[in-house]
C-alpha cells in the first residue's frame, strides 16, 4: 500500500506527455490557466499564452511555457494561485523544473512504448482500486481531489504514466542492477549479523556550539556514571531523549548492519560485548552505547540462499533511485536536451 500511496504522490508531481513540436496544445482564452498565465505574464512574460515561449528542446519534441502552465495547473489546482506574487526568478525556476519534469516523462514513456511495456487494465484498475481505498473510498479520493480543483481523468492518467514508467525502470532499464550475484550473497552473508545494545540520547539538531558543550559536558557525567556501575537501563529512562527506546532501558535489539546511522552502527559492531563506548556523536545527537549481545550467521551459505538473496536485494532497493536518476541522464544525452530559456 505504501508503494502505491508513493507511486501515485509522483503521478500527481508530473503530467500529461509533451507533444510532439509539429502538434503543441494551446491554453484557450476561456481556461482559468490561460487566465492565470497571463497574469503572471506582468512579471514574468515568458509565461504569456500568446507567445508559448519553448522552454525546453529535444531532438524530437519540444516543451513550452503552454504545456508547463498547464501541467502546473493540472496537478496543483487550487494551489496554483500560490505562483501569484512570486517573483519573476522564482517563476522561472518553477517553469524550468515542471519543463525538466514534462521531458524527463515523455523520455521514459517513449522508452517504455519502445520496450513494449503496457500493464495489463485488470493490473491498473486493481491498482487504483487500492488508491481508492486508502483515500476512503472512491468518492471521498474523487471529492478530495474535486475540493482542491484538480481534474480526476488528468490524475488517472497520470497515475498510469507513473506505473509504466516505473515498470520500465524496474523491468527494463535497471534490470541488471538488481540481479543478485553470487558478490552479492557473500557480502549478505558476511553482514548477517546482529547487535543489541542499550544507549542513551541528549540530542543537539538545531542547538548552539556553545549549546552542544553544555550537552557533551552533561554526557560526561552521565558516561563516568555508567562506568561506574550505575544500572545502565536506570540511567537511559533518566537521561535519554530518544523515545523509541527511552522507556525500555535504552534497547534496540538484533539490528543488522546499515540499519542504523553510521557512527552508531561502527560502535555498535565494535565495542566488546557487555562494555560501553565512548560519547559516540551521530547527526541526531550525542550518545552513550552498551553493547548487550551479538550474533554472526553460522548456518552454511547455500542453507539460507533465499533469505540472503532477500536481504541483498533490499540492500539494491535502498540505491536503486541513483540508478534510475544515472538512466534518465543517458536518456536526457541521447535525446539531446537542452534547456532552452535563459
Amino acid at each position: 500500500m505504501k508503494k502505491m500511496v508513493f507511486v501515485l504522490s509522483v503521478a500527481l508531481l508530473i503530467a500529461s506527455c509533451a507533444q510532439d513540436k509539429n502538434d503543441l496544445p494551446t491554453l484557450k482564452p476561456d481556461e482559468p490557466a490561460y487566465k492565470l498565465a497571463k497574469e503572471l505574464a506582468a512579471d514574468a512574460p515568458f509565461i504569456d499564452p500568446d507567445s508559448d515561449t519553448v522552454i525546453v528542446k529535444t531532438n524530437s519534441f519540444i516543451v513550452t511555457a503552454n504545456q508547463t502552465m498547464k501541467k502546473i495547473y493540472d496537478t496543483r489546482g487550487n494551489a496554483t494561485d500560490r505562483l501569484k506574487g512570486m517573483s519573476a526568478d522564482r517563476l522561472k525556476n518553477i517553469f524550468i523544473q515542471s519543463a525538466q519534469q514534462l521531458t524527463e516523462e515523455q523520455l521514459l514513456l517513449q522508452a517504455a512504448k519502445k520496450a513494449g511495456i503496457k500493464i495489463p487494465q485488470a493490473e491498473m484498475d486493481s491498482l487504483m482500486q487500492a488508491q481508492f481505498a486508502h483515500a476512503g473510498g472512491e468518492d471521498k479520493f474523487k471529492a478530495r481531489l474535486t475540493e482542491n480543483g484538480v481534474d480526476f481523468e488528468n490524475v488517472k492518467q497520470s497515475f498510469i504514466n507513473a506505473m509504466n514508467i516505473q515498470r520500465y525502470l524496474d523491468d527494463v532499464a535497471i534490470a541488471d542492477y538488481l540481479k543478485i550475484t553470487d558478490e552479492d550473497l557473500q557480502q549478505a552473508y558476511d553482514n548477517n549479523k546482529t547487535a543489541s545494545v542499550q544507549h542513551i540520547l541528549m540530542m543537539t539538531q538545531g542547538k548552539s556550539d556553545e549549546e552542544k558543550q553544555k550537552i557533551h559536558a552533561k554526557m560526561e557525567n552521565v558516561l563516568k556514571q555508567a562506568k561506574r556501575g550505575v544500572d545502565f537501563g536506570e540511567l537511559a529512562k533518566k537521561n535519554s531523549e530518544d523515545p523509541g527506546s527511552k522507556d525500555k532501558g535504552g534497547l534496540y535489539e538484533n539490528f543488522h548492519p546499515g540499519e542504523m546511522v553510521k557512527p552508531f552502527e561502527d560502535a555498535s559492531f565494535s565495542v566488546p560485548i557487555g562494555e560501553i563506548s565512548d560519547i559516540v556523536e551521530t547527526r541526531y545527537g550525542y550518545h552513550i552505547i552498551k553493547v548487550v549481545d551479538r550474533k554472526v550467521e553460522t548456518r552454511p551459505m547455500e542453507e539460507i540462499r533465499g533469505e540472503l538473496e532477500a536481504l541483498a536485494l533490499k540492500e539494491k532497493n535502498k540505491t536503486k533511485n541513483v540508478a534510475y536518476g544515472k538512466h534518465v541522464e543517458e536518456l536526457r544525452n541521447q535525446a539531446g536536451f537542452e534547456i532552452v530559456l535563459k
